[in-house]
């Protein structure tokens, strides 16, 4: 086999980034990526009511970094993406740091981002 081992294989998106990213995940096509981090996103309100696929599909690990003041994307739809993606087998985190929204900007929001693909990496 050639190419890049799934598991060596990070997606990091922010905002619409992130939901594109959480949505390769939501619509199985391809290969599925070992990690993928999503700030400031959650998966499309559309694909939360998709039924679970049979099988066991490849599990990536996943970090929701949000800030608890985000209005464009509502703490109830990032819970709920978390909840479908744990349920499609994915092994789910969601931070929430202080702040509105934005790129990593604080050094609390940059240390969860570090600490999970520390963790990531070393699973």
């Amino acid at each position: 086999a050639s190419g890049w081992q799934r598991e060596n294989v990070l997606f990091i998106g922010f905002a619409q980034g992130g939901t594109a990213a959480l949505q390769l995940l939501v619509d199985g096509r391809g290969p599925t990526p070992g990690v993928v981090v999503a700030v400031a996103a959650a998966c499309l309100e559309e694909s939360l009511g998709r039924p679970v696929p049979d099988g066991s599909p490849e599990c990536s690990q996943v970090l929701l970094l949000q800030r608890d003041d985000d209005p464009a994307t509502p703490a109830q739809l990032v819970n709920e993406s978390v909840s479908f993606l744990a349920r499609r087998g994915h092994r789910v985190q969601r931070r929430s740091v202080p702040g509105a929204a934005g790129m990593l900007g604080s050094e609390e929001e940059a240390r969860a981002f570090y600490e999970f693909l520390g963790r990531a990496w070393d699973q």
